[in-house]
């Protein structure tokens, strides 16, 4: 933020500190990212006599700016004006600070006071000429529309009686200051109305004032008047008060509201019944073809809804996309339970049409199953409705929807009691109420469908049976109980080829692997060369915590084959190294895993626990007698050099000693790289050094590029690197078919550690060419390594050099 110790000390009014800094020469102007200064910092300090006192202190000193503005374009007659520090008014209009100052969002002090209700500020403000009283901020709203919004009622007669307009109106959304005090848009100023009834008396008063001062009752951008407003916000007495000025309680807005839309729609009883009083029409219509009966079951409003109907609402009244009462308060139960009670009321009311049908072929049987509300349904049904009826969205029926719910029991069982009742009807995803059973995990409703004539076999889309669906949403009580009725096939795929134990074993479900199995589960299942359900656990990173139980109880059936390979060739074995998971590697090669089977990359599962740096893994499959160190996959590269690129230095000599030493050491990668040359690439000297204590090690060995270990080790300045190679025999002039030499390529990385090294050694030859005929000194000269050259000019050495 960029606060300095003066800011800080500003901040928590240390005035002493404030001193001190500024006697030690901290700048008191000094400015945050954000454009605060310690003055600004202090007006915000929460006790009022320590905040008065260090914005004197500050004040006090004479390099002090006081017209700076701060975050959000503040001023500092802003933030006095938000706190009240009312005798600092005529100081600061000594500092020449704008009293009518606007912020970035156009709020002068004026707007501050009134909106943080500052009443002797804001008198002071007024009393003075040169005040602004009519000014507006970036939305248009004057102090007076502050001071009503904020329910600050003396700001308002103060305002008012220093002529502020009762009547101005905001730019775009042409509000009054009556629009503003009934009609907040502050969510925290929204809760206050629900919950205090001093906040309501205040609003009371200030309406009362603006009334009599002349303001108007007209309508807004979205053709509200202040009694919407009052309305929406349960300011019943503010609504008694306006009925009173304007008779006409049936205002329409824009979209067809009138105020008992909006009472009923914010559930606000008391201003419903007032407006029921005066004669308010009940069944009007907005736009959307709700009532206020309709927006009051949107609502779950039971009490609004008993007001309502015993003033004659119509209970059968439809909004345009023909949605009774009924299906508004069933679309919203599962927010609140207040939204029953409103089905309840309606389905008790005798004139209510249960035969009606909305635009999206939702019946009442509809609402009621996926909704639970049970004692219904026969009455329903007894009426006309069609049980088998689906609907236009998703092609459920009734049934379907009361299945997909693990809650709603009474209400399966009430429509399987049906006559006609067709339990095999598939929705638009292709799904039976069978399957979301299994899905939601019901047990009970299976035989309850299955007694119905329900197909228990029945497959989704993706060829997923029920027992499937259960494992794959963990529902074992359903798989329990699929497995115990004996009618559904334990191996049966899904069109990837899964069976369910595929997906038990995917999500580490061991008690799921454990009753499948027990069910004659399939452990070799697999679609051509797919995975098998062993495989299945190694497929996703992100392994579950039973892992290891599902795999020792797979492995405890005599038919399991652990030497399957999937279409990548890996077996288990190899899935099981690439995660490390050592306990799996013990199981599966007591087992009989093949240790020794490559994959189509030709990687066996050593090579892959030492790709994927795990040394566990390794021990494990090091103590398999069978294991064959010196497979080479199809990179040419042994486990060997994966171990030199990590460094695995533990298991060197085990790799070493199982391998001929020569062979093992020495192996090459397709790129002509030994062990020690990817050692030396990747900087792992101490498994570098390890393997230069083997004499069978050829220290000379040369890549494709014709380059030695040595020409790694000074490319990348290794001084120690090159000294253990230097000391173990390494050819100081081998030349790279490039015709570099290892001083070459020191010298061409600029590495002086190596390029010191080399020329220390009596058996260095500096008149080796490249490829570009240059011996070492032209190569240094070439590349401009002024330190090389110097060293190559010494008297020492320039008597090896050949003349330049």
């Amino acid at each position: 933020e960029g606060q300095r110790p003066l800011h800080v000390a500003a901040k928590v009014g240390y005035i002493e500190c404030i001193q001190l800094l500024i006697d030690r020469g901290a700048d008191i102007n000094s400015e945050t990212k954000s454009g605060m200064t310690p003055l600004l910092f202090a007006f915000k300090i929460k006790n009022h006599n320590s905040r008065k006192a260090c914005v004197q202190k500050l004040l006090s000193c004479s390099t002090i700016k006081v017209n700076v503005r701060g975050k959000n374009g503040f001023t500092t007659f802003h933030y006095a004006a938000k706190v009240g520090l009312t005798e600092l008014i005529e100081t600061l209009l000594k500092f020449n600070v704008d009293i009518n100052g606007q912020s970035t969002f156009g709020e002068s002090p004026l707007h501050i006071a009134a909106k943080n209700n500052q009443v002797d500020f804001l008198r002071k403000l007024l009393e003075r000429t040169e005040t602004k009283n009519g000014l507006k901020d970036k939305d248009g709203l004057t102090a007076l529309h502050y001071a009503a919004e904020h329910g600050n009622p003396k700001c308002v007669n103060l305002l008012i009686d220093f002529g502020a307009n009762v009547n101005a109106l905001t730019y775009e959304t042409r509000k009054m200051p009556l629009h503003c005090v009934v009609g907040t848009n502050s969510f925290d100023l929204m809760f206050s109305l629900r919950t205090s009834q001093v906040e309501h008396l205040s609003r009371l008063e200030i309406v009362k004032r603006l009334l009599l001062s002349g303001s108007s009752i007209v309508v807004d951008k979205y053709g509200c008047t202040a009694l919407h407003y009052a309305a929406q916000n349960g300011l019943v007495d503010c609504l008694e008060l306006l009925l009173k000025i304007r008779k006409d309680a049936n205002a329409r807005s824009d979209s067809g509201q009138t105020p008992l839309h909006l009472a009923a729609q914010r559930n606000h009883i008391s201003c419903v019944k007032k407006l029921l009083s005066v004669g308010q029409p009940v069944d009007e219509k907005d736009k959307k073809g709700f009532t206020a009966l309709l927006s009051a079951a949107h609502a779950g409003s039971e009490c609004c809804m008993k007001l309502l109907m015993n003033a004659g609402a119509d209970v059968n009244a439809q909004t345009i996309k023909a949605e009774t009462a009924l299906h508004l308060a069933s679309t919203k139960v599962d927010f609140n339970k207040p939204y029953l009670e409103c089905m309840r009321e309606l389905l008790n009311n005798d004139l209510f049409d249960v035969t009606v049908v909305d635009s999206s072929g939702y019946t009442a049987l509809h609402c009621i199953a996926r909704c639970g509300l049970e004692g219904f349904v026969s009455r329903i049904v007894k009426q006309g409705i069609d049980v088998n009826a689906i609907d236009a969205i998703d092609g459920k029926t009734a049934l379907h929807f009361a299945a997909s719910q693990s809650c709603y029991p009474e209400i399966v069982e009430e429509l399987l009691s049906i006559d006609g009742i067709q339990v095999n009807v598939e929705d638009k995803r292709r799904y039976t109420p069978m399957q979301y059973a299994a899905e939601t995990g019901h047990k009970n409703y299976l035989k309850l469908l299955q007694d119905q004539g329900a197909d228990i076999n029945v497959q989704t889309l993706d060829g997923e049976t029920l027992l499937h669906l259960s494992v794959r949403c963990n529902n074992f009580a359903v798989v329990e109980e699929l497995l115990i009725m004996g009618c559904i096939n334990v191996n049966d795929k899904d069109n990837a080829g899964f069976s369910a134990l595929h997906y038990a074993t995917k999500k580490g479900r061991f008690e799921f692997v454990q009753l499948l199995v027990k069910h004659g589960a399939d452990v070799n299942s697999r679609k051509n060369a797919g995975p098998t359900p062993v495989d299945m656990m190694f497929l996703d990173r992100r392994l579950y915590v039973n892992q290891d139980d599902c795999l020792k109880e797979l492995l405890l059936c005599s038919t399991i084959d652990v030497t399957l390979q999937d279409e990548n060739g890996f077996t288990a074995l190899h899935h099981a190294s690439k995660f490390g998971l050592e306990d799996c590697v013990k199981h599966l090669l007591v087992r009989g895993a093949c240790i020794n089977t490559q994959a189509n990359n030709g990687q066996t599962a050593f090579h892959i626990a030492a790709q994927e740096n795990y040394p566990d893994c390794m021990e494990q499959l090091l103590r398999n007698q069978s294991l064959d160190v010196t497979i080479k996959d199809k990179k040419g590269f042994t486990a060997l050099h994966y171990a030199a690129t990590w460094g695995i230095v533990e298991h060197l000599k085990q790799i070493v000693e199982r391998g001929a030493s020569d062979d093992i050491l020495n192996a090459q990668t397709n790129e002509g790289k030994s062990a020690l040359h990817i050692a030396a690439r990747y900087l792992q000297l101490i498994f570098f050094a390890e393997l230069l204590n083997y004499s069978a090690l050829n220290v000379n060995s040369t890549d494709t590029c014709g380059y030695t270990a040595l020409h790694y080790a000074t490319s990348n300045d290794l001084e120690d690197y090159t000294v253990l190679l230097i000391e173990r025999g390494a050819n100081l002039n081998v030349q790279a078919l490039n015709g570099k030499t290892p001083l070459h390529v020191a010298i061409e990385h600029r590495n002086m550690n190596a390029i010191q090294k080399l020329c220390d050694r009596e058996t260095i030859n500096f008149n080796l060419r490249d490829d570009s005929g240059c011996t070492a000194l032209q190569f240094a000269i070439k590349h401009g390594v002024e330190e090389c050259i110097e060293l190559l000019q010494t008297p020492e050495l320039a008597g090896q050099l050949t003349s330049v």
